[in-house]
């Protein structure tokens, strides 16, 4: 596992915690795409993969970051990795929007990049 190799362990702490509860979660209880819409397990599958990769990813950074503490952040490494995984997930998304492959997958990612900010 390269996270181990390459965090400290309370930086490992972060990633598990804060980053992949939040994929836990949301396959547990559905994805939150705007207070109107969550994506299911099965809806999840008229989605191109990588967009709803891409929408997991920017979620769980998105919160490791908002909960990350201060002496976390002032780490090059492990602040650098998680502001370039969402930066680079959410690019994705605005790309996607170019071609997307069905009116229902251009929907949800308008309705999760528009309502980001209220949904994490």
């Amino acid at each position: 596992m390269p996270a181990a190799v390459d965090h400290q362990p309370d930086e490992l702490v972060s990633i598990i915690r804060d980053h992949e509860y939040v994929h836990a979660r949301d396959w547990f209880a559905g994805i939150p795409i705007s207070p109107q819409l969550r994506i299911s397990e099965e809806e999840a599958l008229l989605l191109d993969p990588n967009v709803i990769i891409s929408v997991m990813e920017v979620r769980a950074y998105r919160h490791q970051l908002n909960v990350m503490s201060e002496e976390l952040k002032s780490r090059f490494g492990i602040y650098l990795s998680t502001s370039s995984g969402y930066n680079a997930h959410r690019h994705r998304l605005q790309r996607a929007l170019e071609d997307p492959r069905s009116s229902f997958e251009e929907k949800v990612i308008r309705e999760f990049l528009s309502n980001l900010d209220q949904m994490i």
